[in-house]
Formats: C-alpha cells, structure tokens, sequence
C-alpha cells in the first residue's frame, strides 16, 4: 500500500502523505518520494516546485522532521521552491523548531 499521492499541476508537484511521518514507515515514504521527485515516473512531469503535504499526520518524529530536511535540500540543489502543508500547530511548531520555515513555505491548513 502506498503511503502517499502525488498531483502535478502546472509545475507543482504535490505529495499528499497519508499519515504520520514517523521512523516505523521513513524507509518507504522516502523510497516514494525519491521516484517521485527524480522523474522515475513518467506520469509525474516537470515541476519547479514541491509542496509535502502533511496535514493527515498528527505526529512527526525526529527521523520525520530528518526526511522533510533532505526533501528541502534536495529541491534547493535543483534551484526549485518548497512548501509544506501541516494540519495541526504542534507540528508547525515542530517544523519551526528545527527551522524549516527558512527553506520552505510552511502553511497551517484548518
């Protein structure tokens, strides 16, 4: 089963996770991701930016917060943009802790 969507539109692509982003489920979701993000999916397109969205996950542990770093490094070495979608304020307040807000977009969806 598939821990997360992707939609593309007009250059943006969109990785919907489903679930928390946790140590128990990191090694697939970043096996997915990366086919994803690299193009070896043909269905996935060109892109320019990346939005993760998060807002399913209540929780977001340290090897979490680990992989949505690697993700924000990996588009800023392709000179695109990032932005991370989170549905609760505890784990904005995660994201902001570890400074991801300096490299990426983070929007609170309610």
């Amino acid at each position: 089963m598939s821990l997360l969507t992707f939609e593309n539109k007009e250059g943006t692509l969109t990785l919907m996770v489903d679930g928390n982003v946790l140590s128990t489920n990191i090694k697939a979701l970043r096996e997915e991701s990366l086919q994803l993000i690299n193009g070896e999916d043909p269905s996935v397109g060109p892109w320019d930016t990346l939005v993760v969205d998060v807002t399913q996950a209540k929780m977001i542990d340290s090897t979490g917060l680990n992989f949505l770093v690697f993700l924000c490094r990996f588009v800023k070495k392709k000179q695109a943009r990032m932005g991370i979608l989170v549905g609760s304020a505890s784990v904005q307040k995660s994201l902001t802790f570890v400074r991801l807000d300096r490299q990426a977009n983070i929007t609170l969806v309610s």
